[in-house]
């Protein structure tokens, strides 16, 4: 088979159409065993230059964001230590002033976390859907 016969089989149109329309020829070089040597020689050396360090960019998208959940989780366990601690008062010297304090306290740490999780949420599903129409 030639190769007029080998495109006209691989596009799908007849070989006698192919025959007409175009005409390639395809030039094979042999490897020179220098060619070889001298790109290991030229890779070898790039390796060994000391290569400057980059400066992560600090000012980045996804650096303020990582940052913002760093500080957002931080005050979230701080938030959790001060209410589990009101709740531990609460219980321990049983007045109910202390336990609708606790009480409080509970409900809007879990309003807090809440609205944090849907917020997630909400993000992920955005990037997922900005990713699949990329």
């Amino acid at each position: 088979m030639d190769a007029t016969s080998q495109v006209a089989a691989v596009s799908g149109i007849s070989s006698r159409g192919a025959e007409q329309k175009t005409q390639f020829s395809l030039e094979i070089h042999a490897v020179d065993g220098g060619d070889t040597t001298q790109f290991r020689a030229a890779l070898e050396r790039q390796m060994q230059q000391k290569i400057p360090a980059i400066k992560p960019d600090s000012h980045s998208l996804g650096s303020a964001i990582a940052g913002r959940a760093t500080n957002l989780a931080s005050q979230v366990k701080q938030d959790q230590q001060y209410v589990s601690k009101l709740l531990e008062q609460a219980t321990r010297t049983g007045d109910s002033l202390q336990l609708m304090k606790a009480m409080m306290a509970l409900n809007d740490y879990q309003l807090r976390v809440q609205t944090i999780s849907k917020t997630v949420s909400k993000a992920a599903s955005s990037v997922d859907s900005l990713t699949k129409l990329q």
